[in-house]
């Protein structure tokens, strides 16, 4: 029996979680705005950059988050109604920002994709264009294609009745990626743990069994070993996204911190969600954040390419309000008519596929 358990956790949404993620997609909007680490002191924003630097980081606390929330919602669903959740939550809001991104990086073409072509934007919908050699519209898409492989690797283990040794799986995954910080791994199996960011995933995992029903001595000892192996993953990965002149041991420091910050928010996760003072903005701000890391970069391409002529601070400003709202448009457009949509042609298709069909209970 889980130690620690007092009772079953509310049911109904994190509204603490909601103020997390939204702040991880603002920090790595604010990153690719003020920071380029291909040139990184030619822009006046440069005395912000020893803090923004580090705002990609908030994908790996994304990749936390996917961990806990997508356990989560898996609870309880059949493999299909686990993927018909997934396609209706990921695909509207995506297609409406690769077509509108696709056509404003044609408007102000640049360093972010230059012009998209049709054929291009068509295999982009898939959100797996690399699958026929085509480019992202957008670089930040290389995230979704990281997230659809932890979902089909939760699928599978759906479709084979394992979600309840879903602990056990997450310990092994943890344990295994430990191993791969001192040895090399065979490529296959690098895939399959998702490195390096499966311990995120993992670890997001395990606090979700944490929130659910309390600690247990194996999912502490899981997340004390997933804390260091993350850490080192996410130092060892910095040159990919800092230029090597500010990689020192400061910024190390930092993005470990980070690391462990998130660690502890989830650690203490449910026991006052402090979000829920704020009401229904974080609900929204929640709502905004997958649009917002799909679209900022529109607000770069139009407002920090040069193509508008003011201070730098004005710049960032107006990048960052267009960015909003533009995210929010398609935030209403994709849970609205375009998910309504999708919803009854998925809806459909189960129907007409007998082995999709939810099974009679008996």
């Amino acid at each position: 029996m889980a130690t620690g358990a007092t009772s079953k956790p509310d049911r109904s949404r994190l509204s603490s979680l909601d103020v997390l993620r939204f702040l991880a997609a603002a920090s790595v909007m604010i990153y690719h705005f003020t920071y380029d680490p291909t040139t990184p002191n030619d822009r006046s924003t440069a005395g912000l950059q020893a803090v923004t630097m580090h705002g990609y980081l908030g994908v790996e606390v994304f990749f936390m988050i996917s961990g806990f929330v997508i356990l989560w919602s898996a609870q309880g669903r059949t493999a299909t109604a686990f993927v018909r959740a997934r396609i209706l939550r990921l695909y509207p809001e995506f297609w409406i920002a690769v077509v509108l991104s696709a056509l404003i990086f044609r408007l102000a073409p640049g360093d972010l994709g230059g012009a998209p072509s049709v054929v291009d934007v068509l295999a982009n919908l898939t959100m797996v264009p690399q699958l026929a050699g085509l480019p992202y519209v957008d670089g930040v898409y290389w995230t979704l294609f990281v997230e659809l492989k932890f979902y089909f690797l939760l699928w599978l283990l759906i479709l084979f009745g394992q979600v309840p040794r879903i602990e056990r799986w997450l310990i092994g995954c943890i344990a295994i990626s430990a191993i791969g910080l001192f040895v090399e791994l065979p490529g296959a199996l690098r895939s399959l743990l998702i490195l390096p960011y499966g311990p995120l995933f993992a670890a997001g995992g395990l606090f979700f069994l944490v929130f659910d029903s309390g600690w247990t001595a194996p999912r502490a000892v899981g997340l004390l070993l997933a804390l260091p192996t993350a850490s080192t993953f996410a130092v060892r990965g910095m040159s990919g996204f800092i230029d090597a002149a500010h990689i020192d041991t400061t910024a190390s420091v930092a993005t470990i911190g980070i690391i462990v910050g998130a660690f502890v928010f989830f650690a203490t996760l449910g026991r006052n969600d402090l979000g829920a003072r704020l009401g229904r903005i974080t609900t929204v701000a929640g709502a905004l954040t997958y649009p917002l890391y799909l679209l900022h970069n529109t607000g770069k391409a139009l407002f920090l390419q040069g193509w508008v002529a003011a201070p730098e601070p004005v710049l960032v400003a107006g990048a960052l309000l267009f960015s909003l709202a533009l995210s929010y448009v398609v935030m209403r457009l994709g849970t609205g008519p375009v998910h309504a949509w999708l919803r009854r042609r998925l809806d459909a298709t189960i129907a007409l596929v007998p082995f999709l069909r939810p099974q009679p209970s008996t």
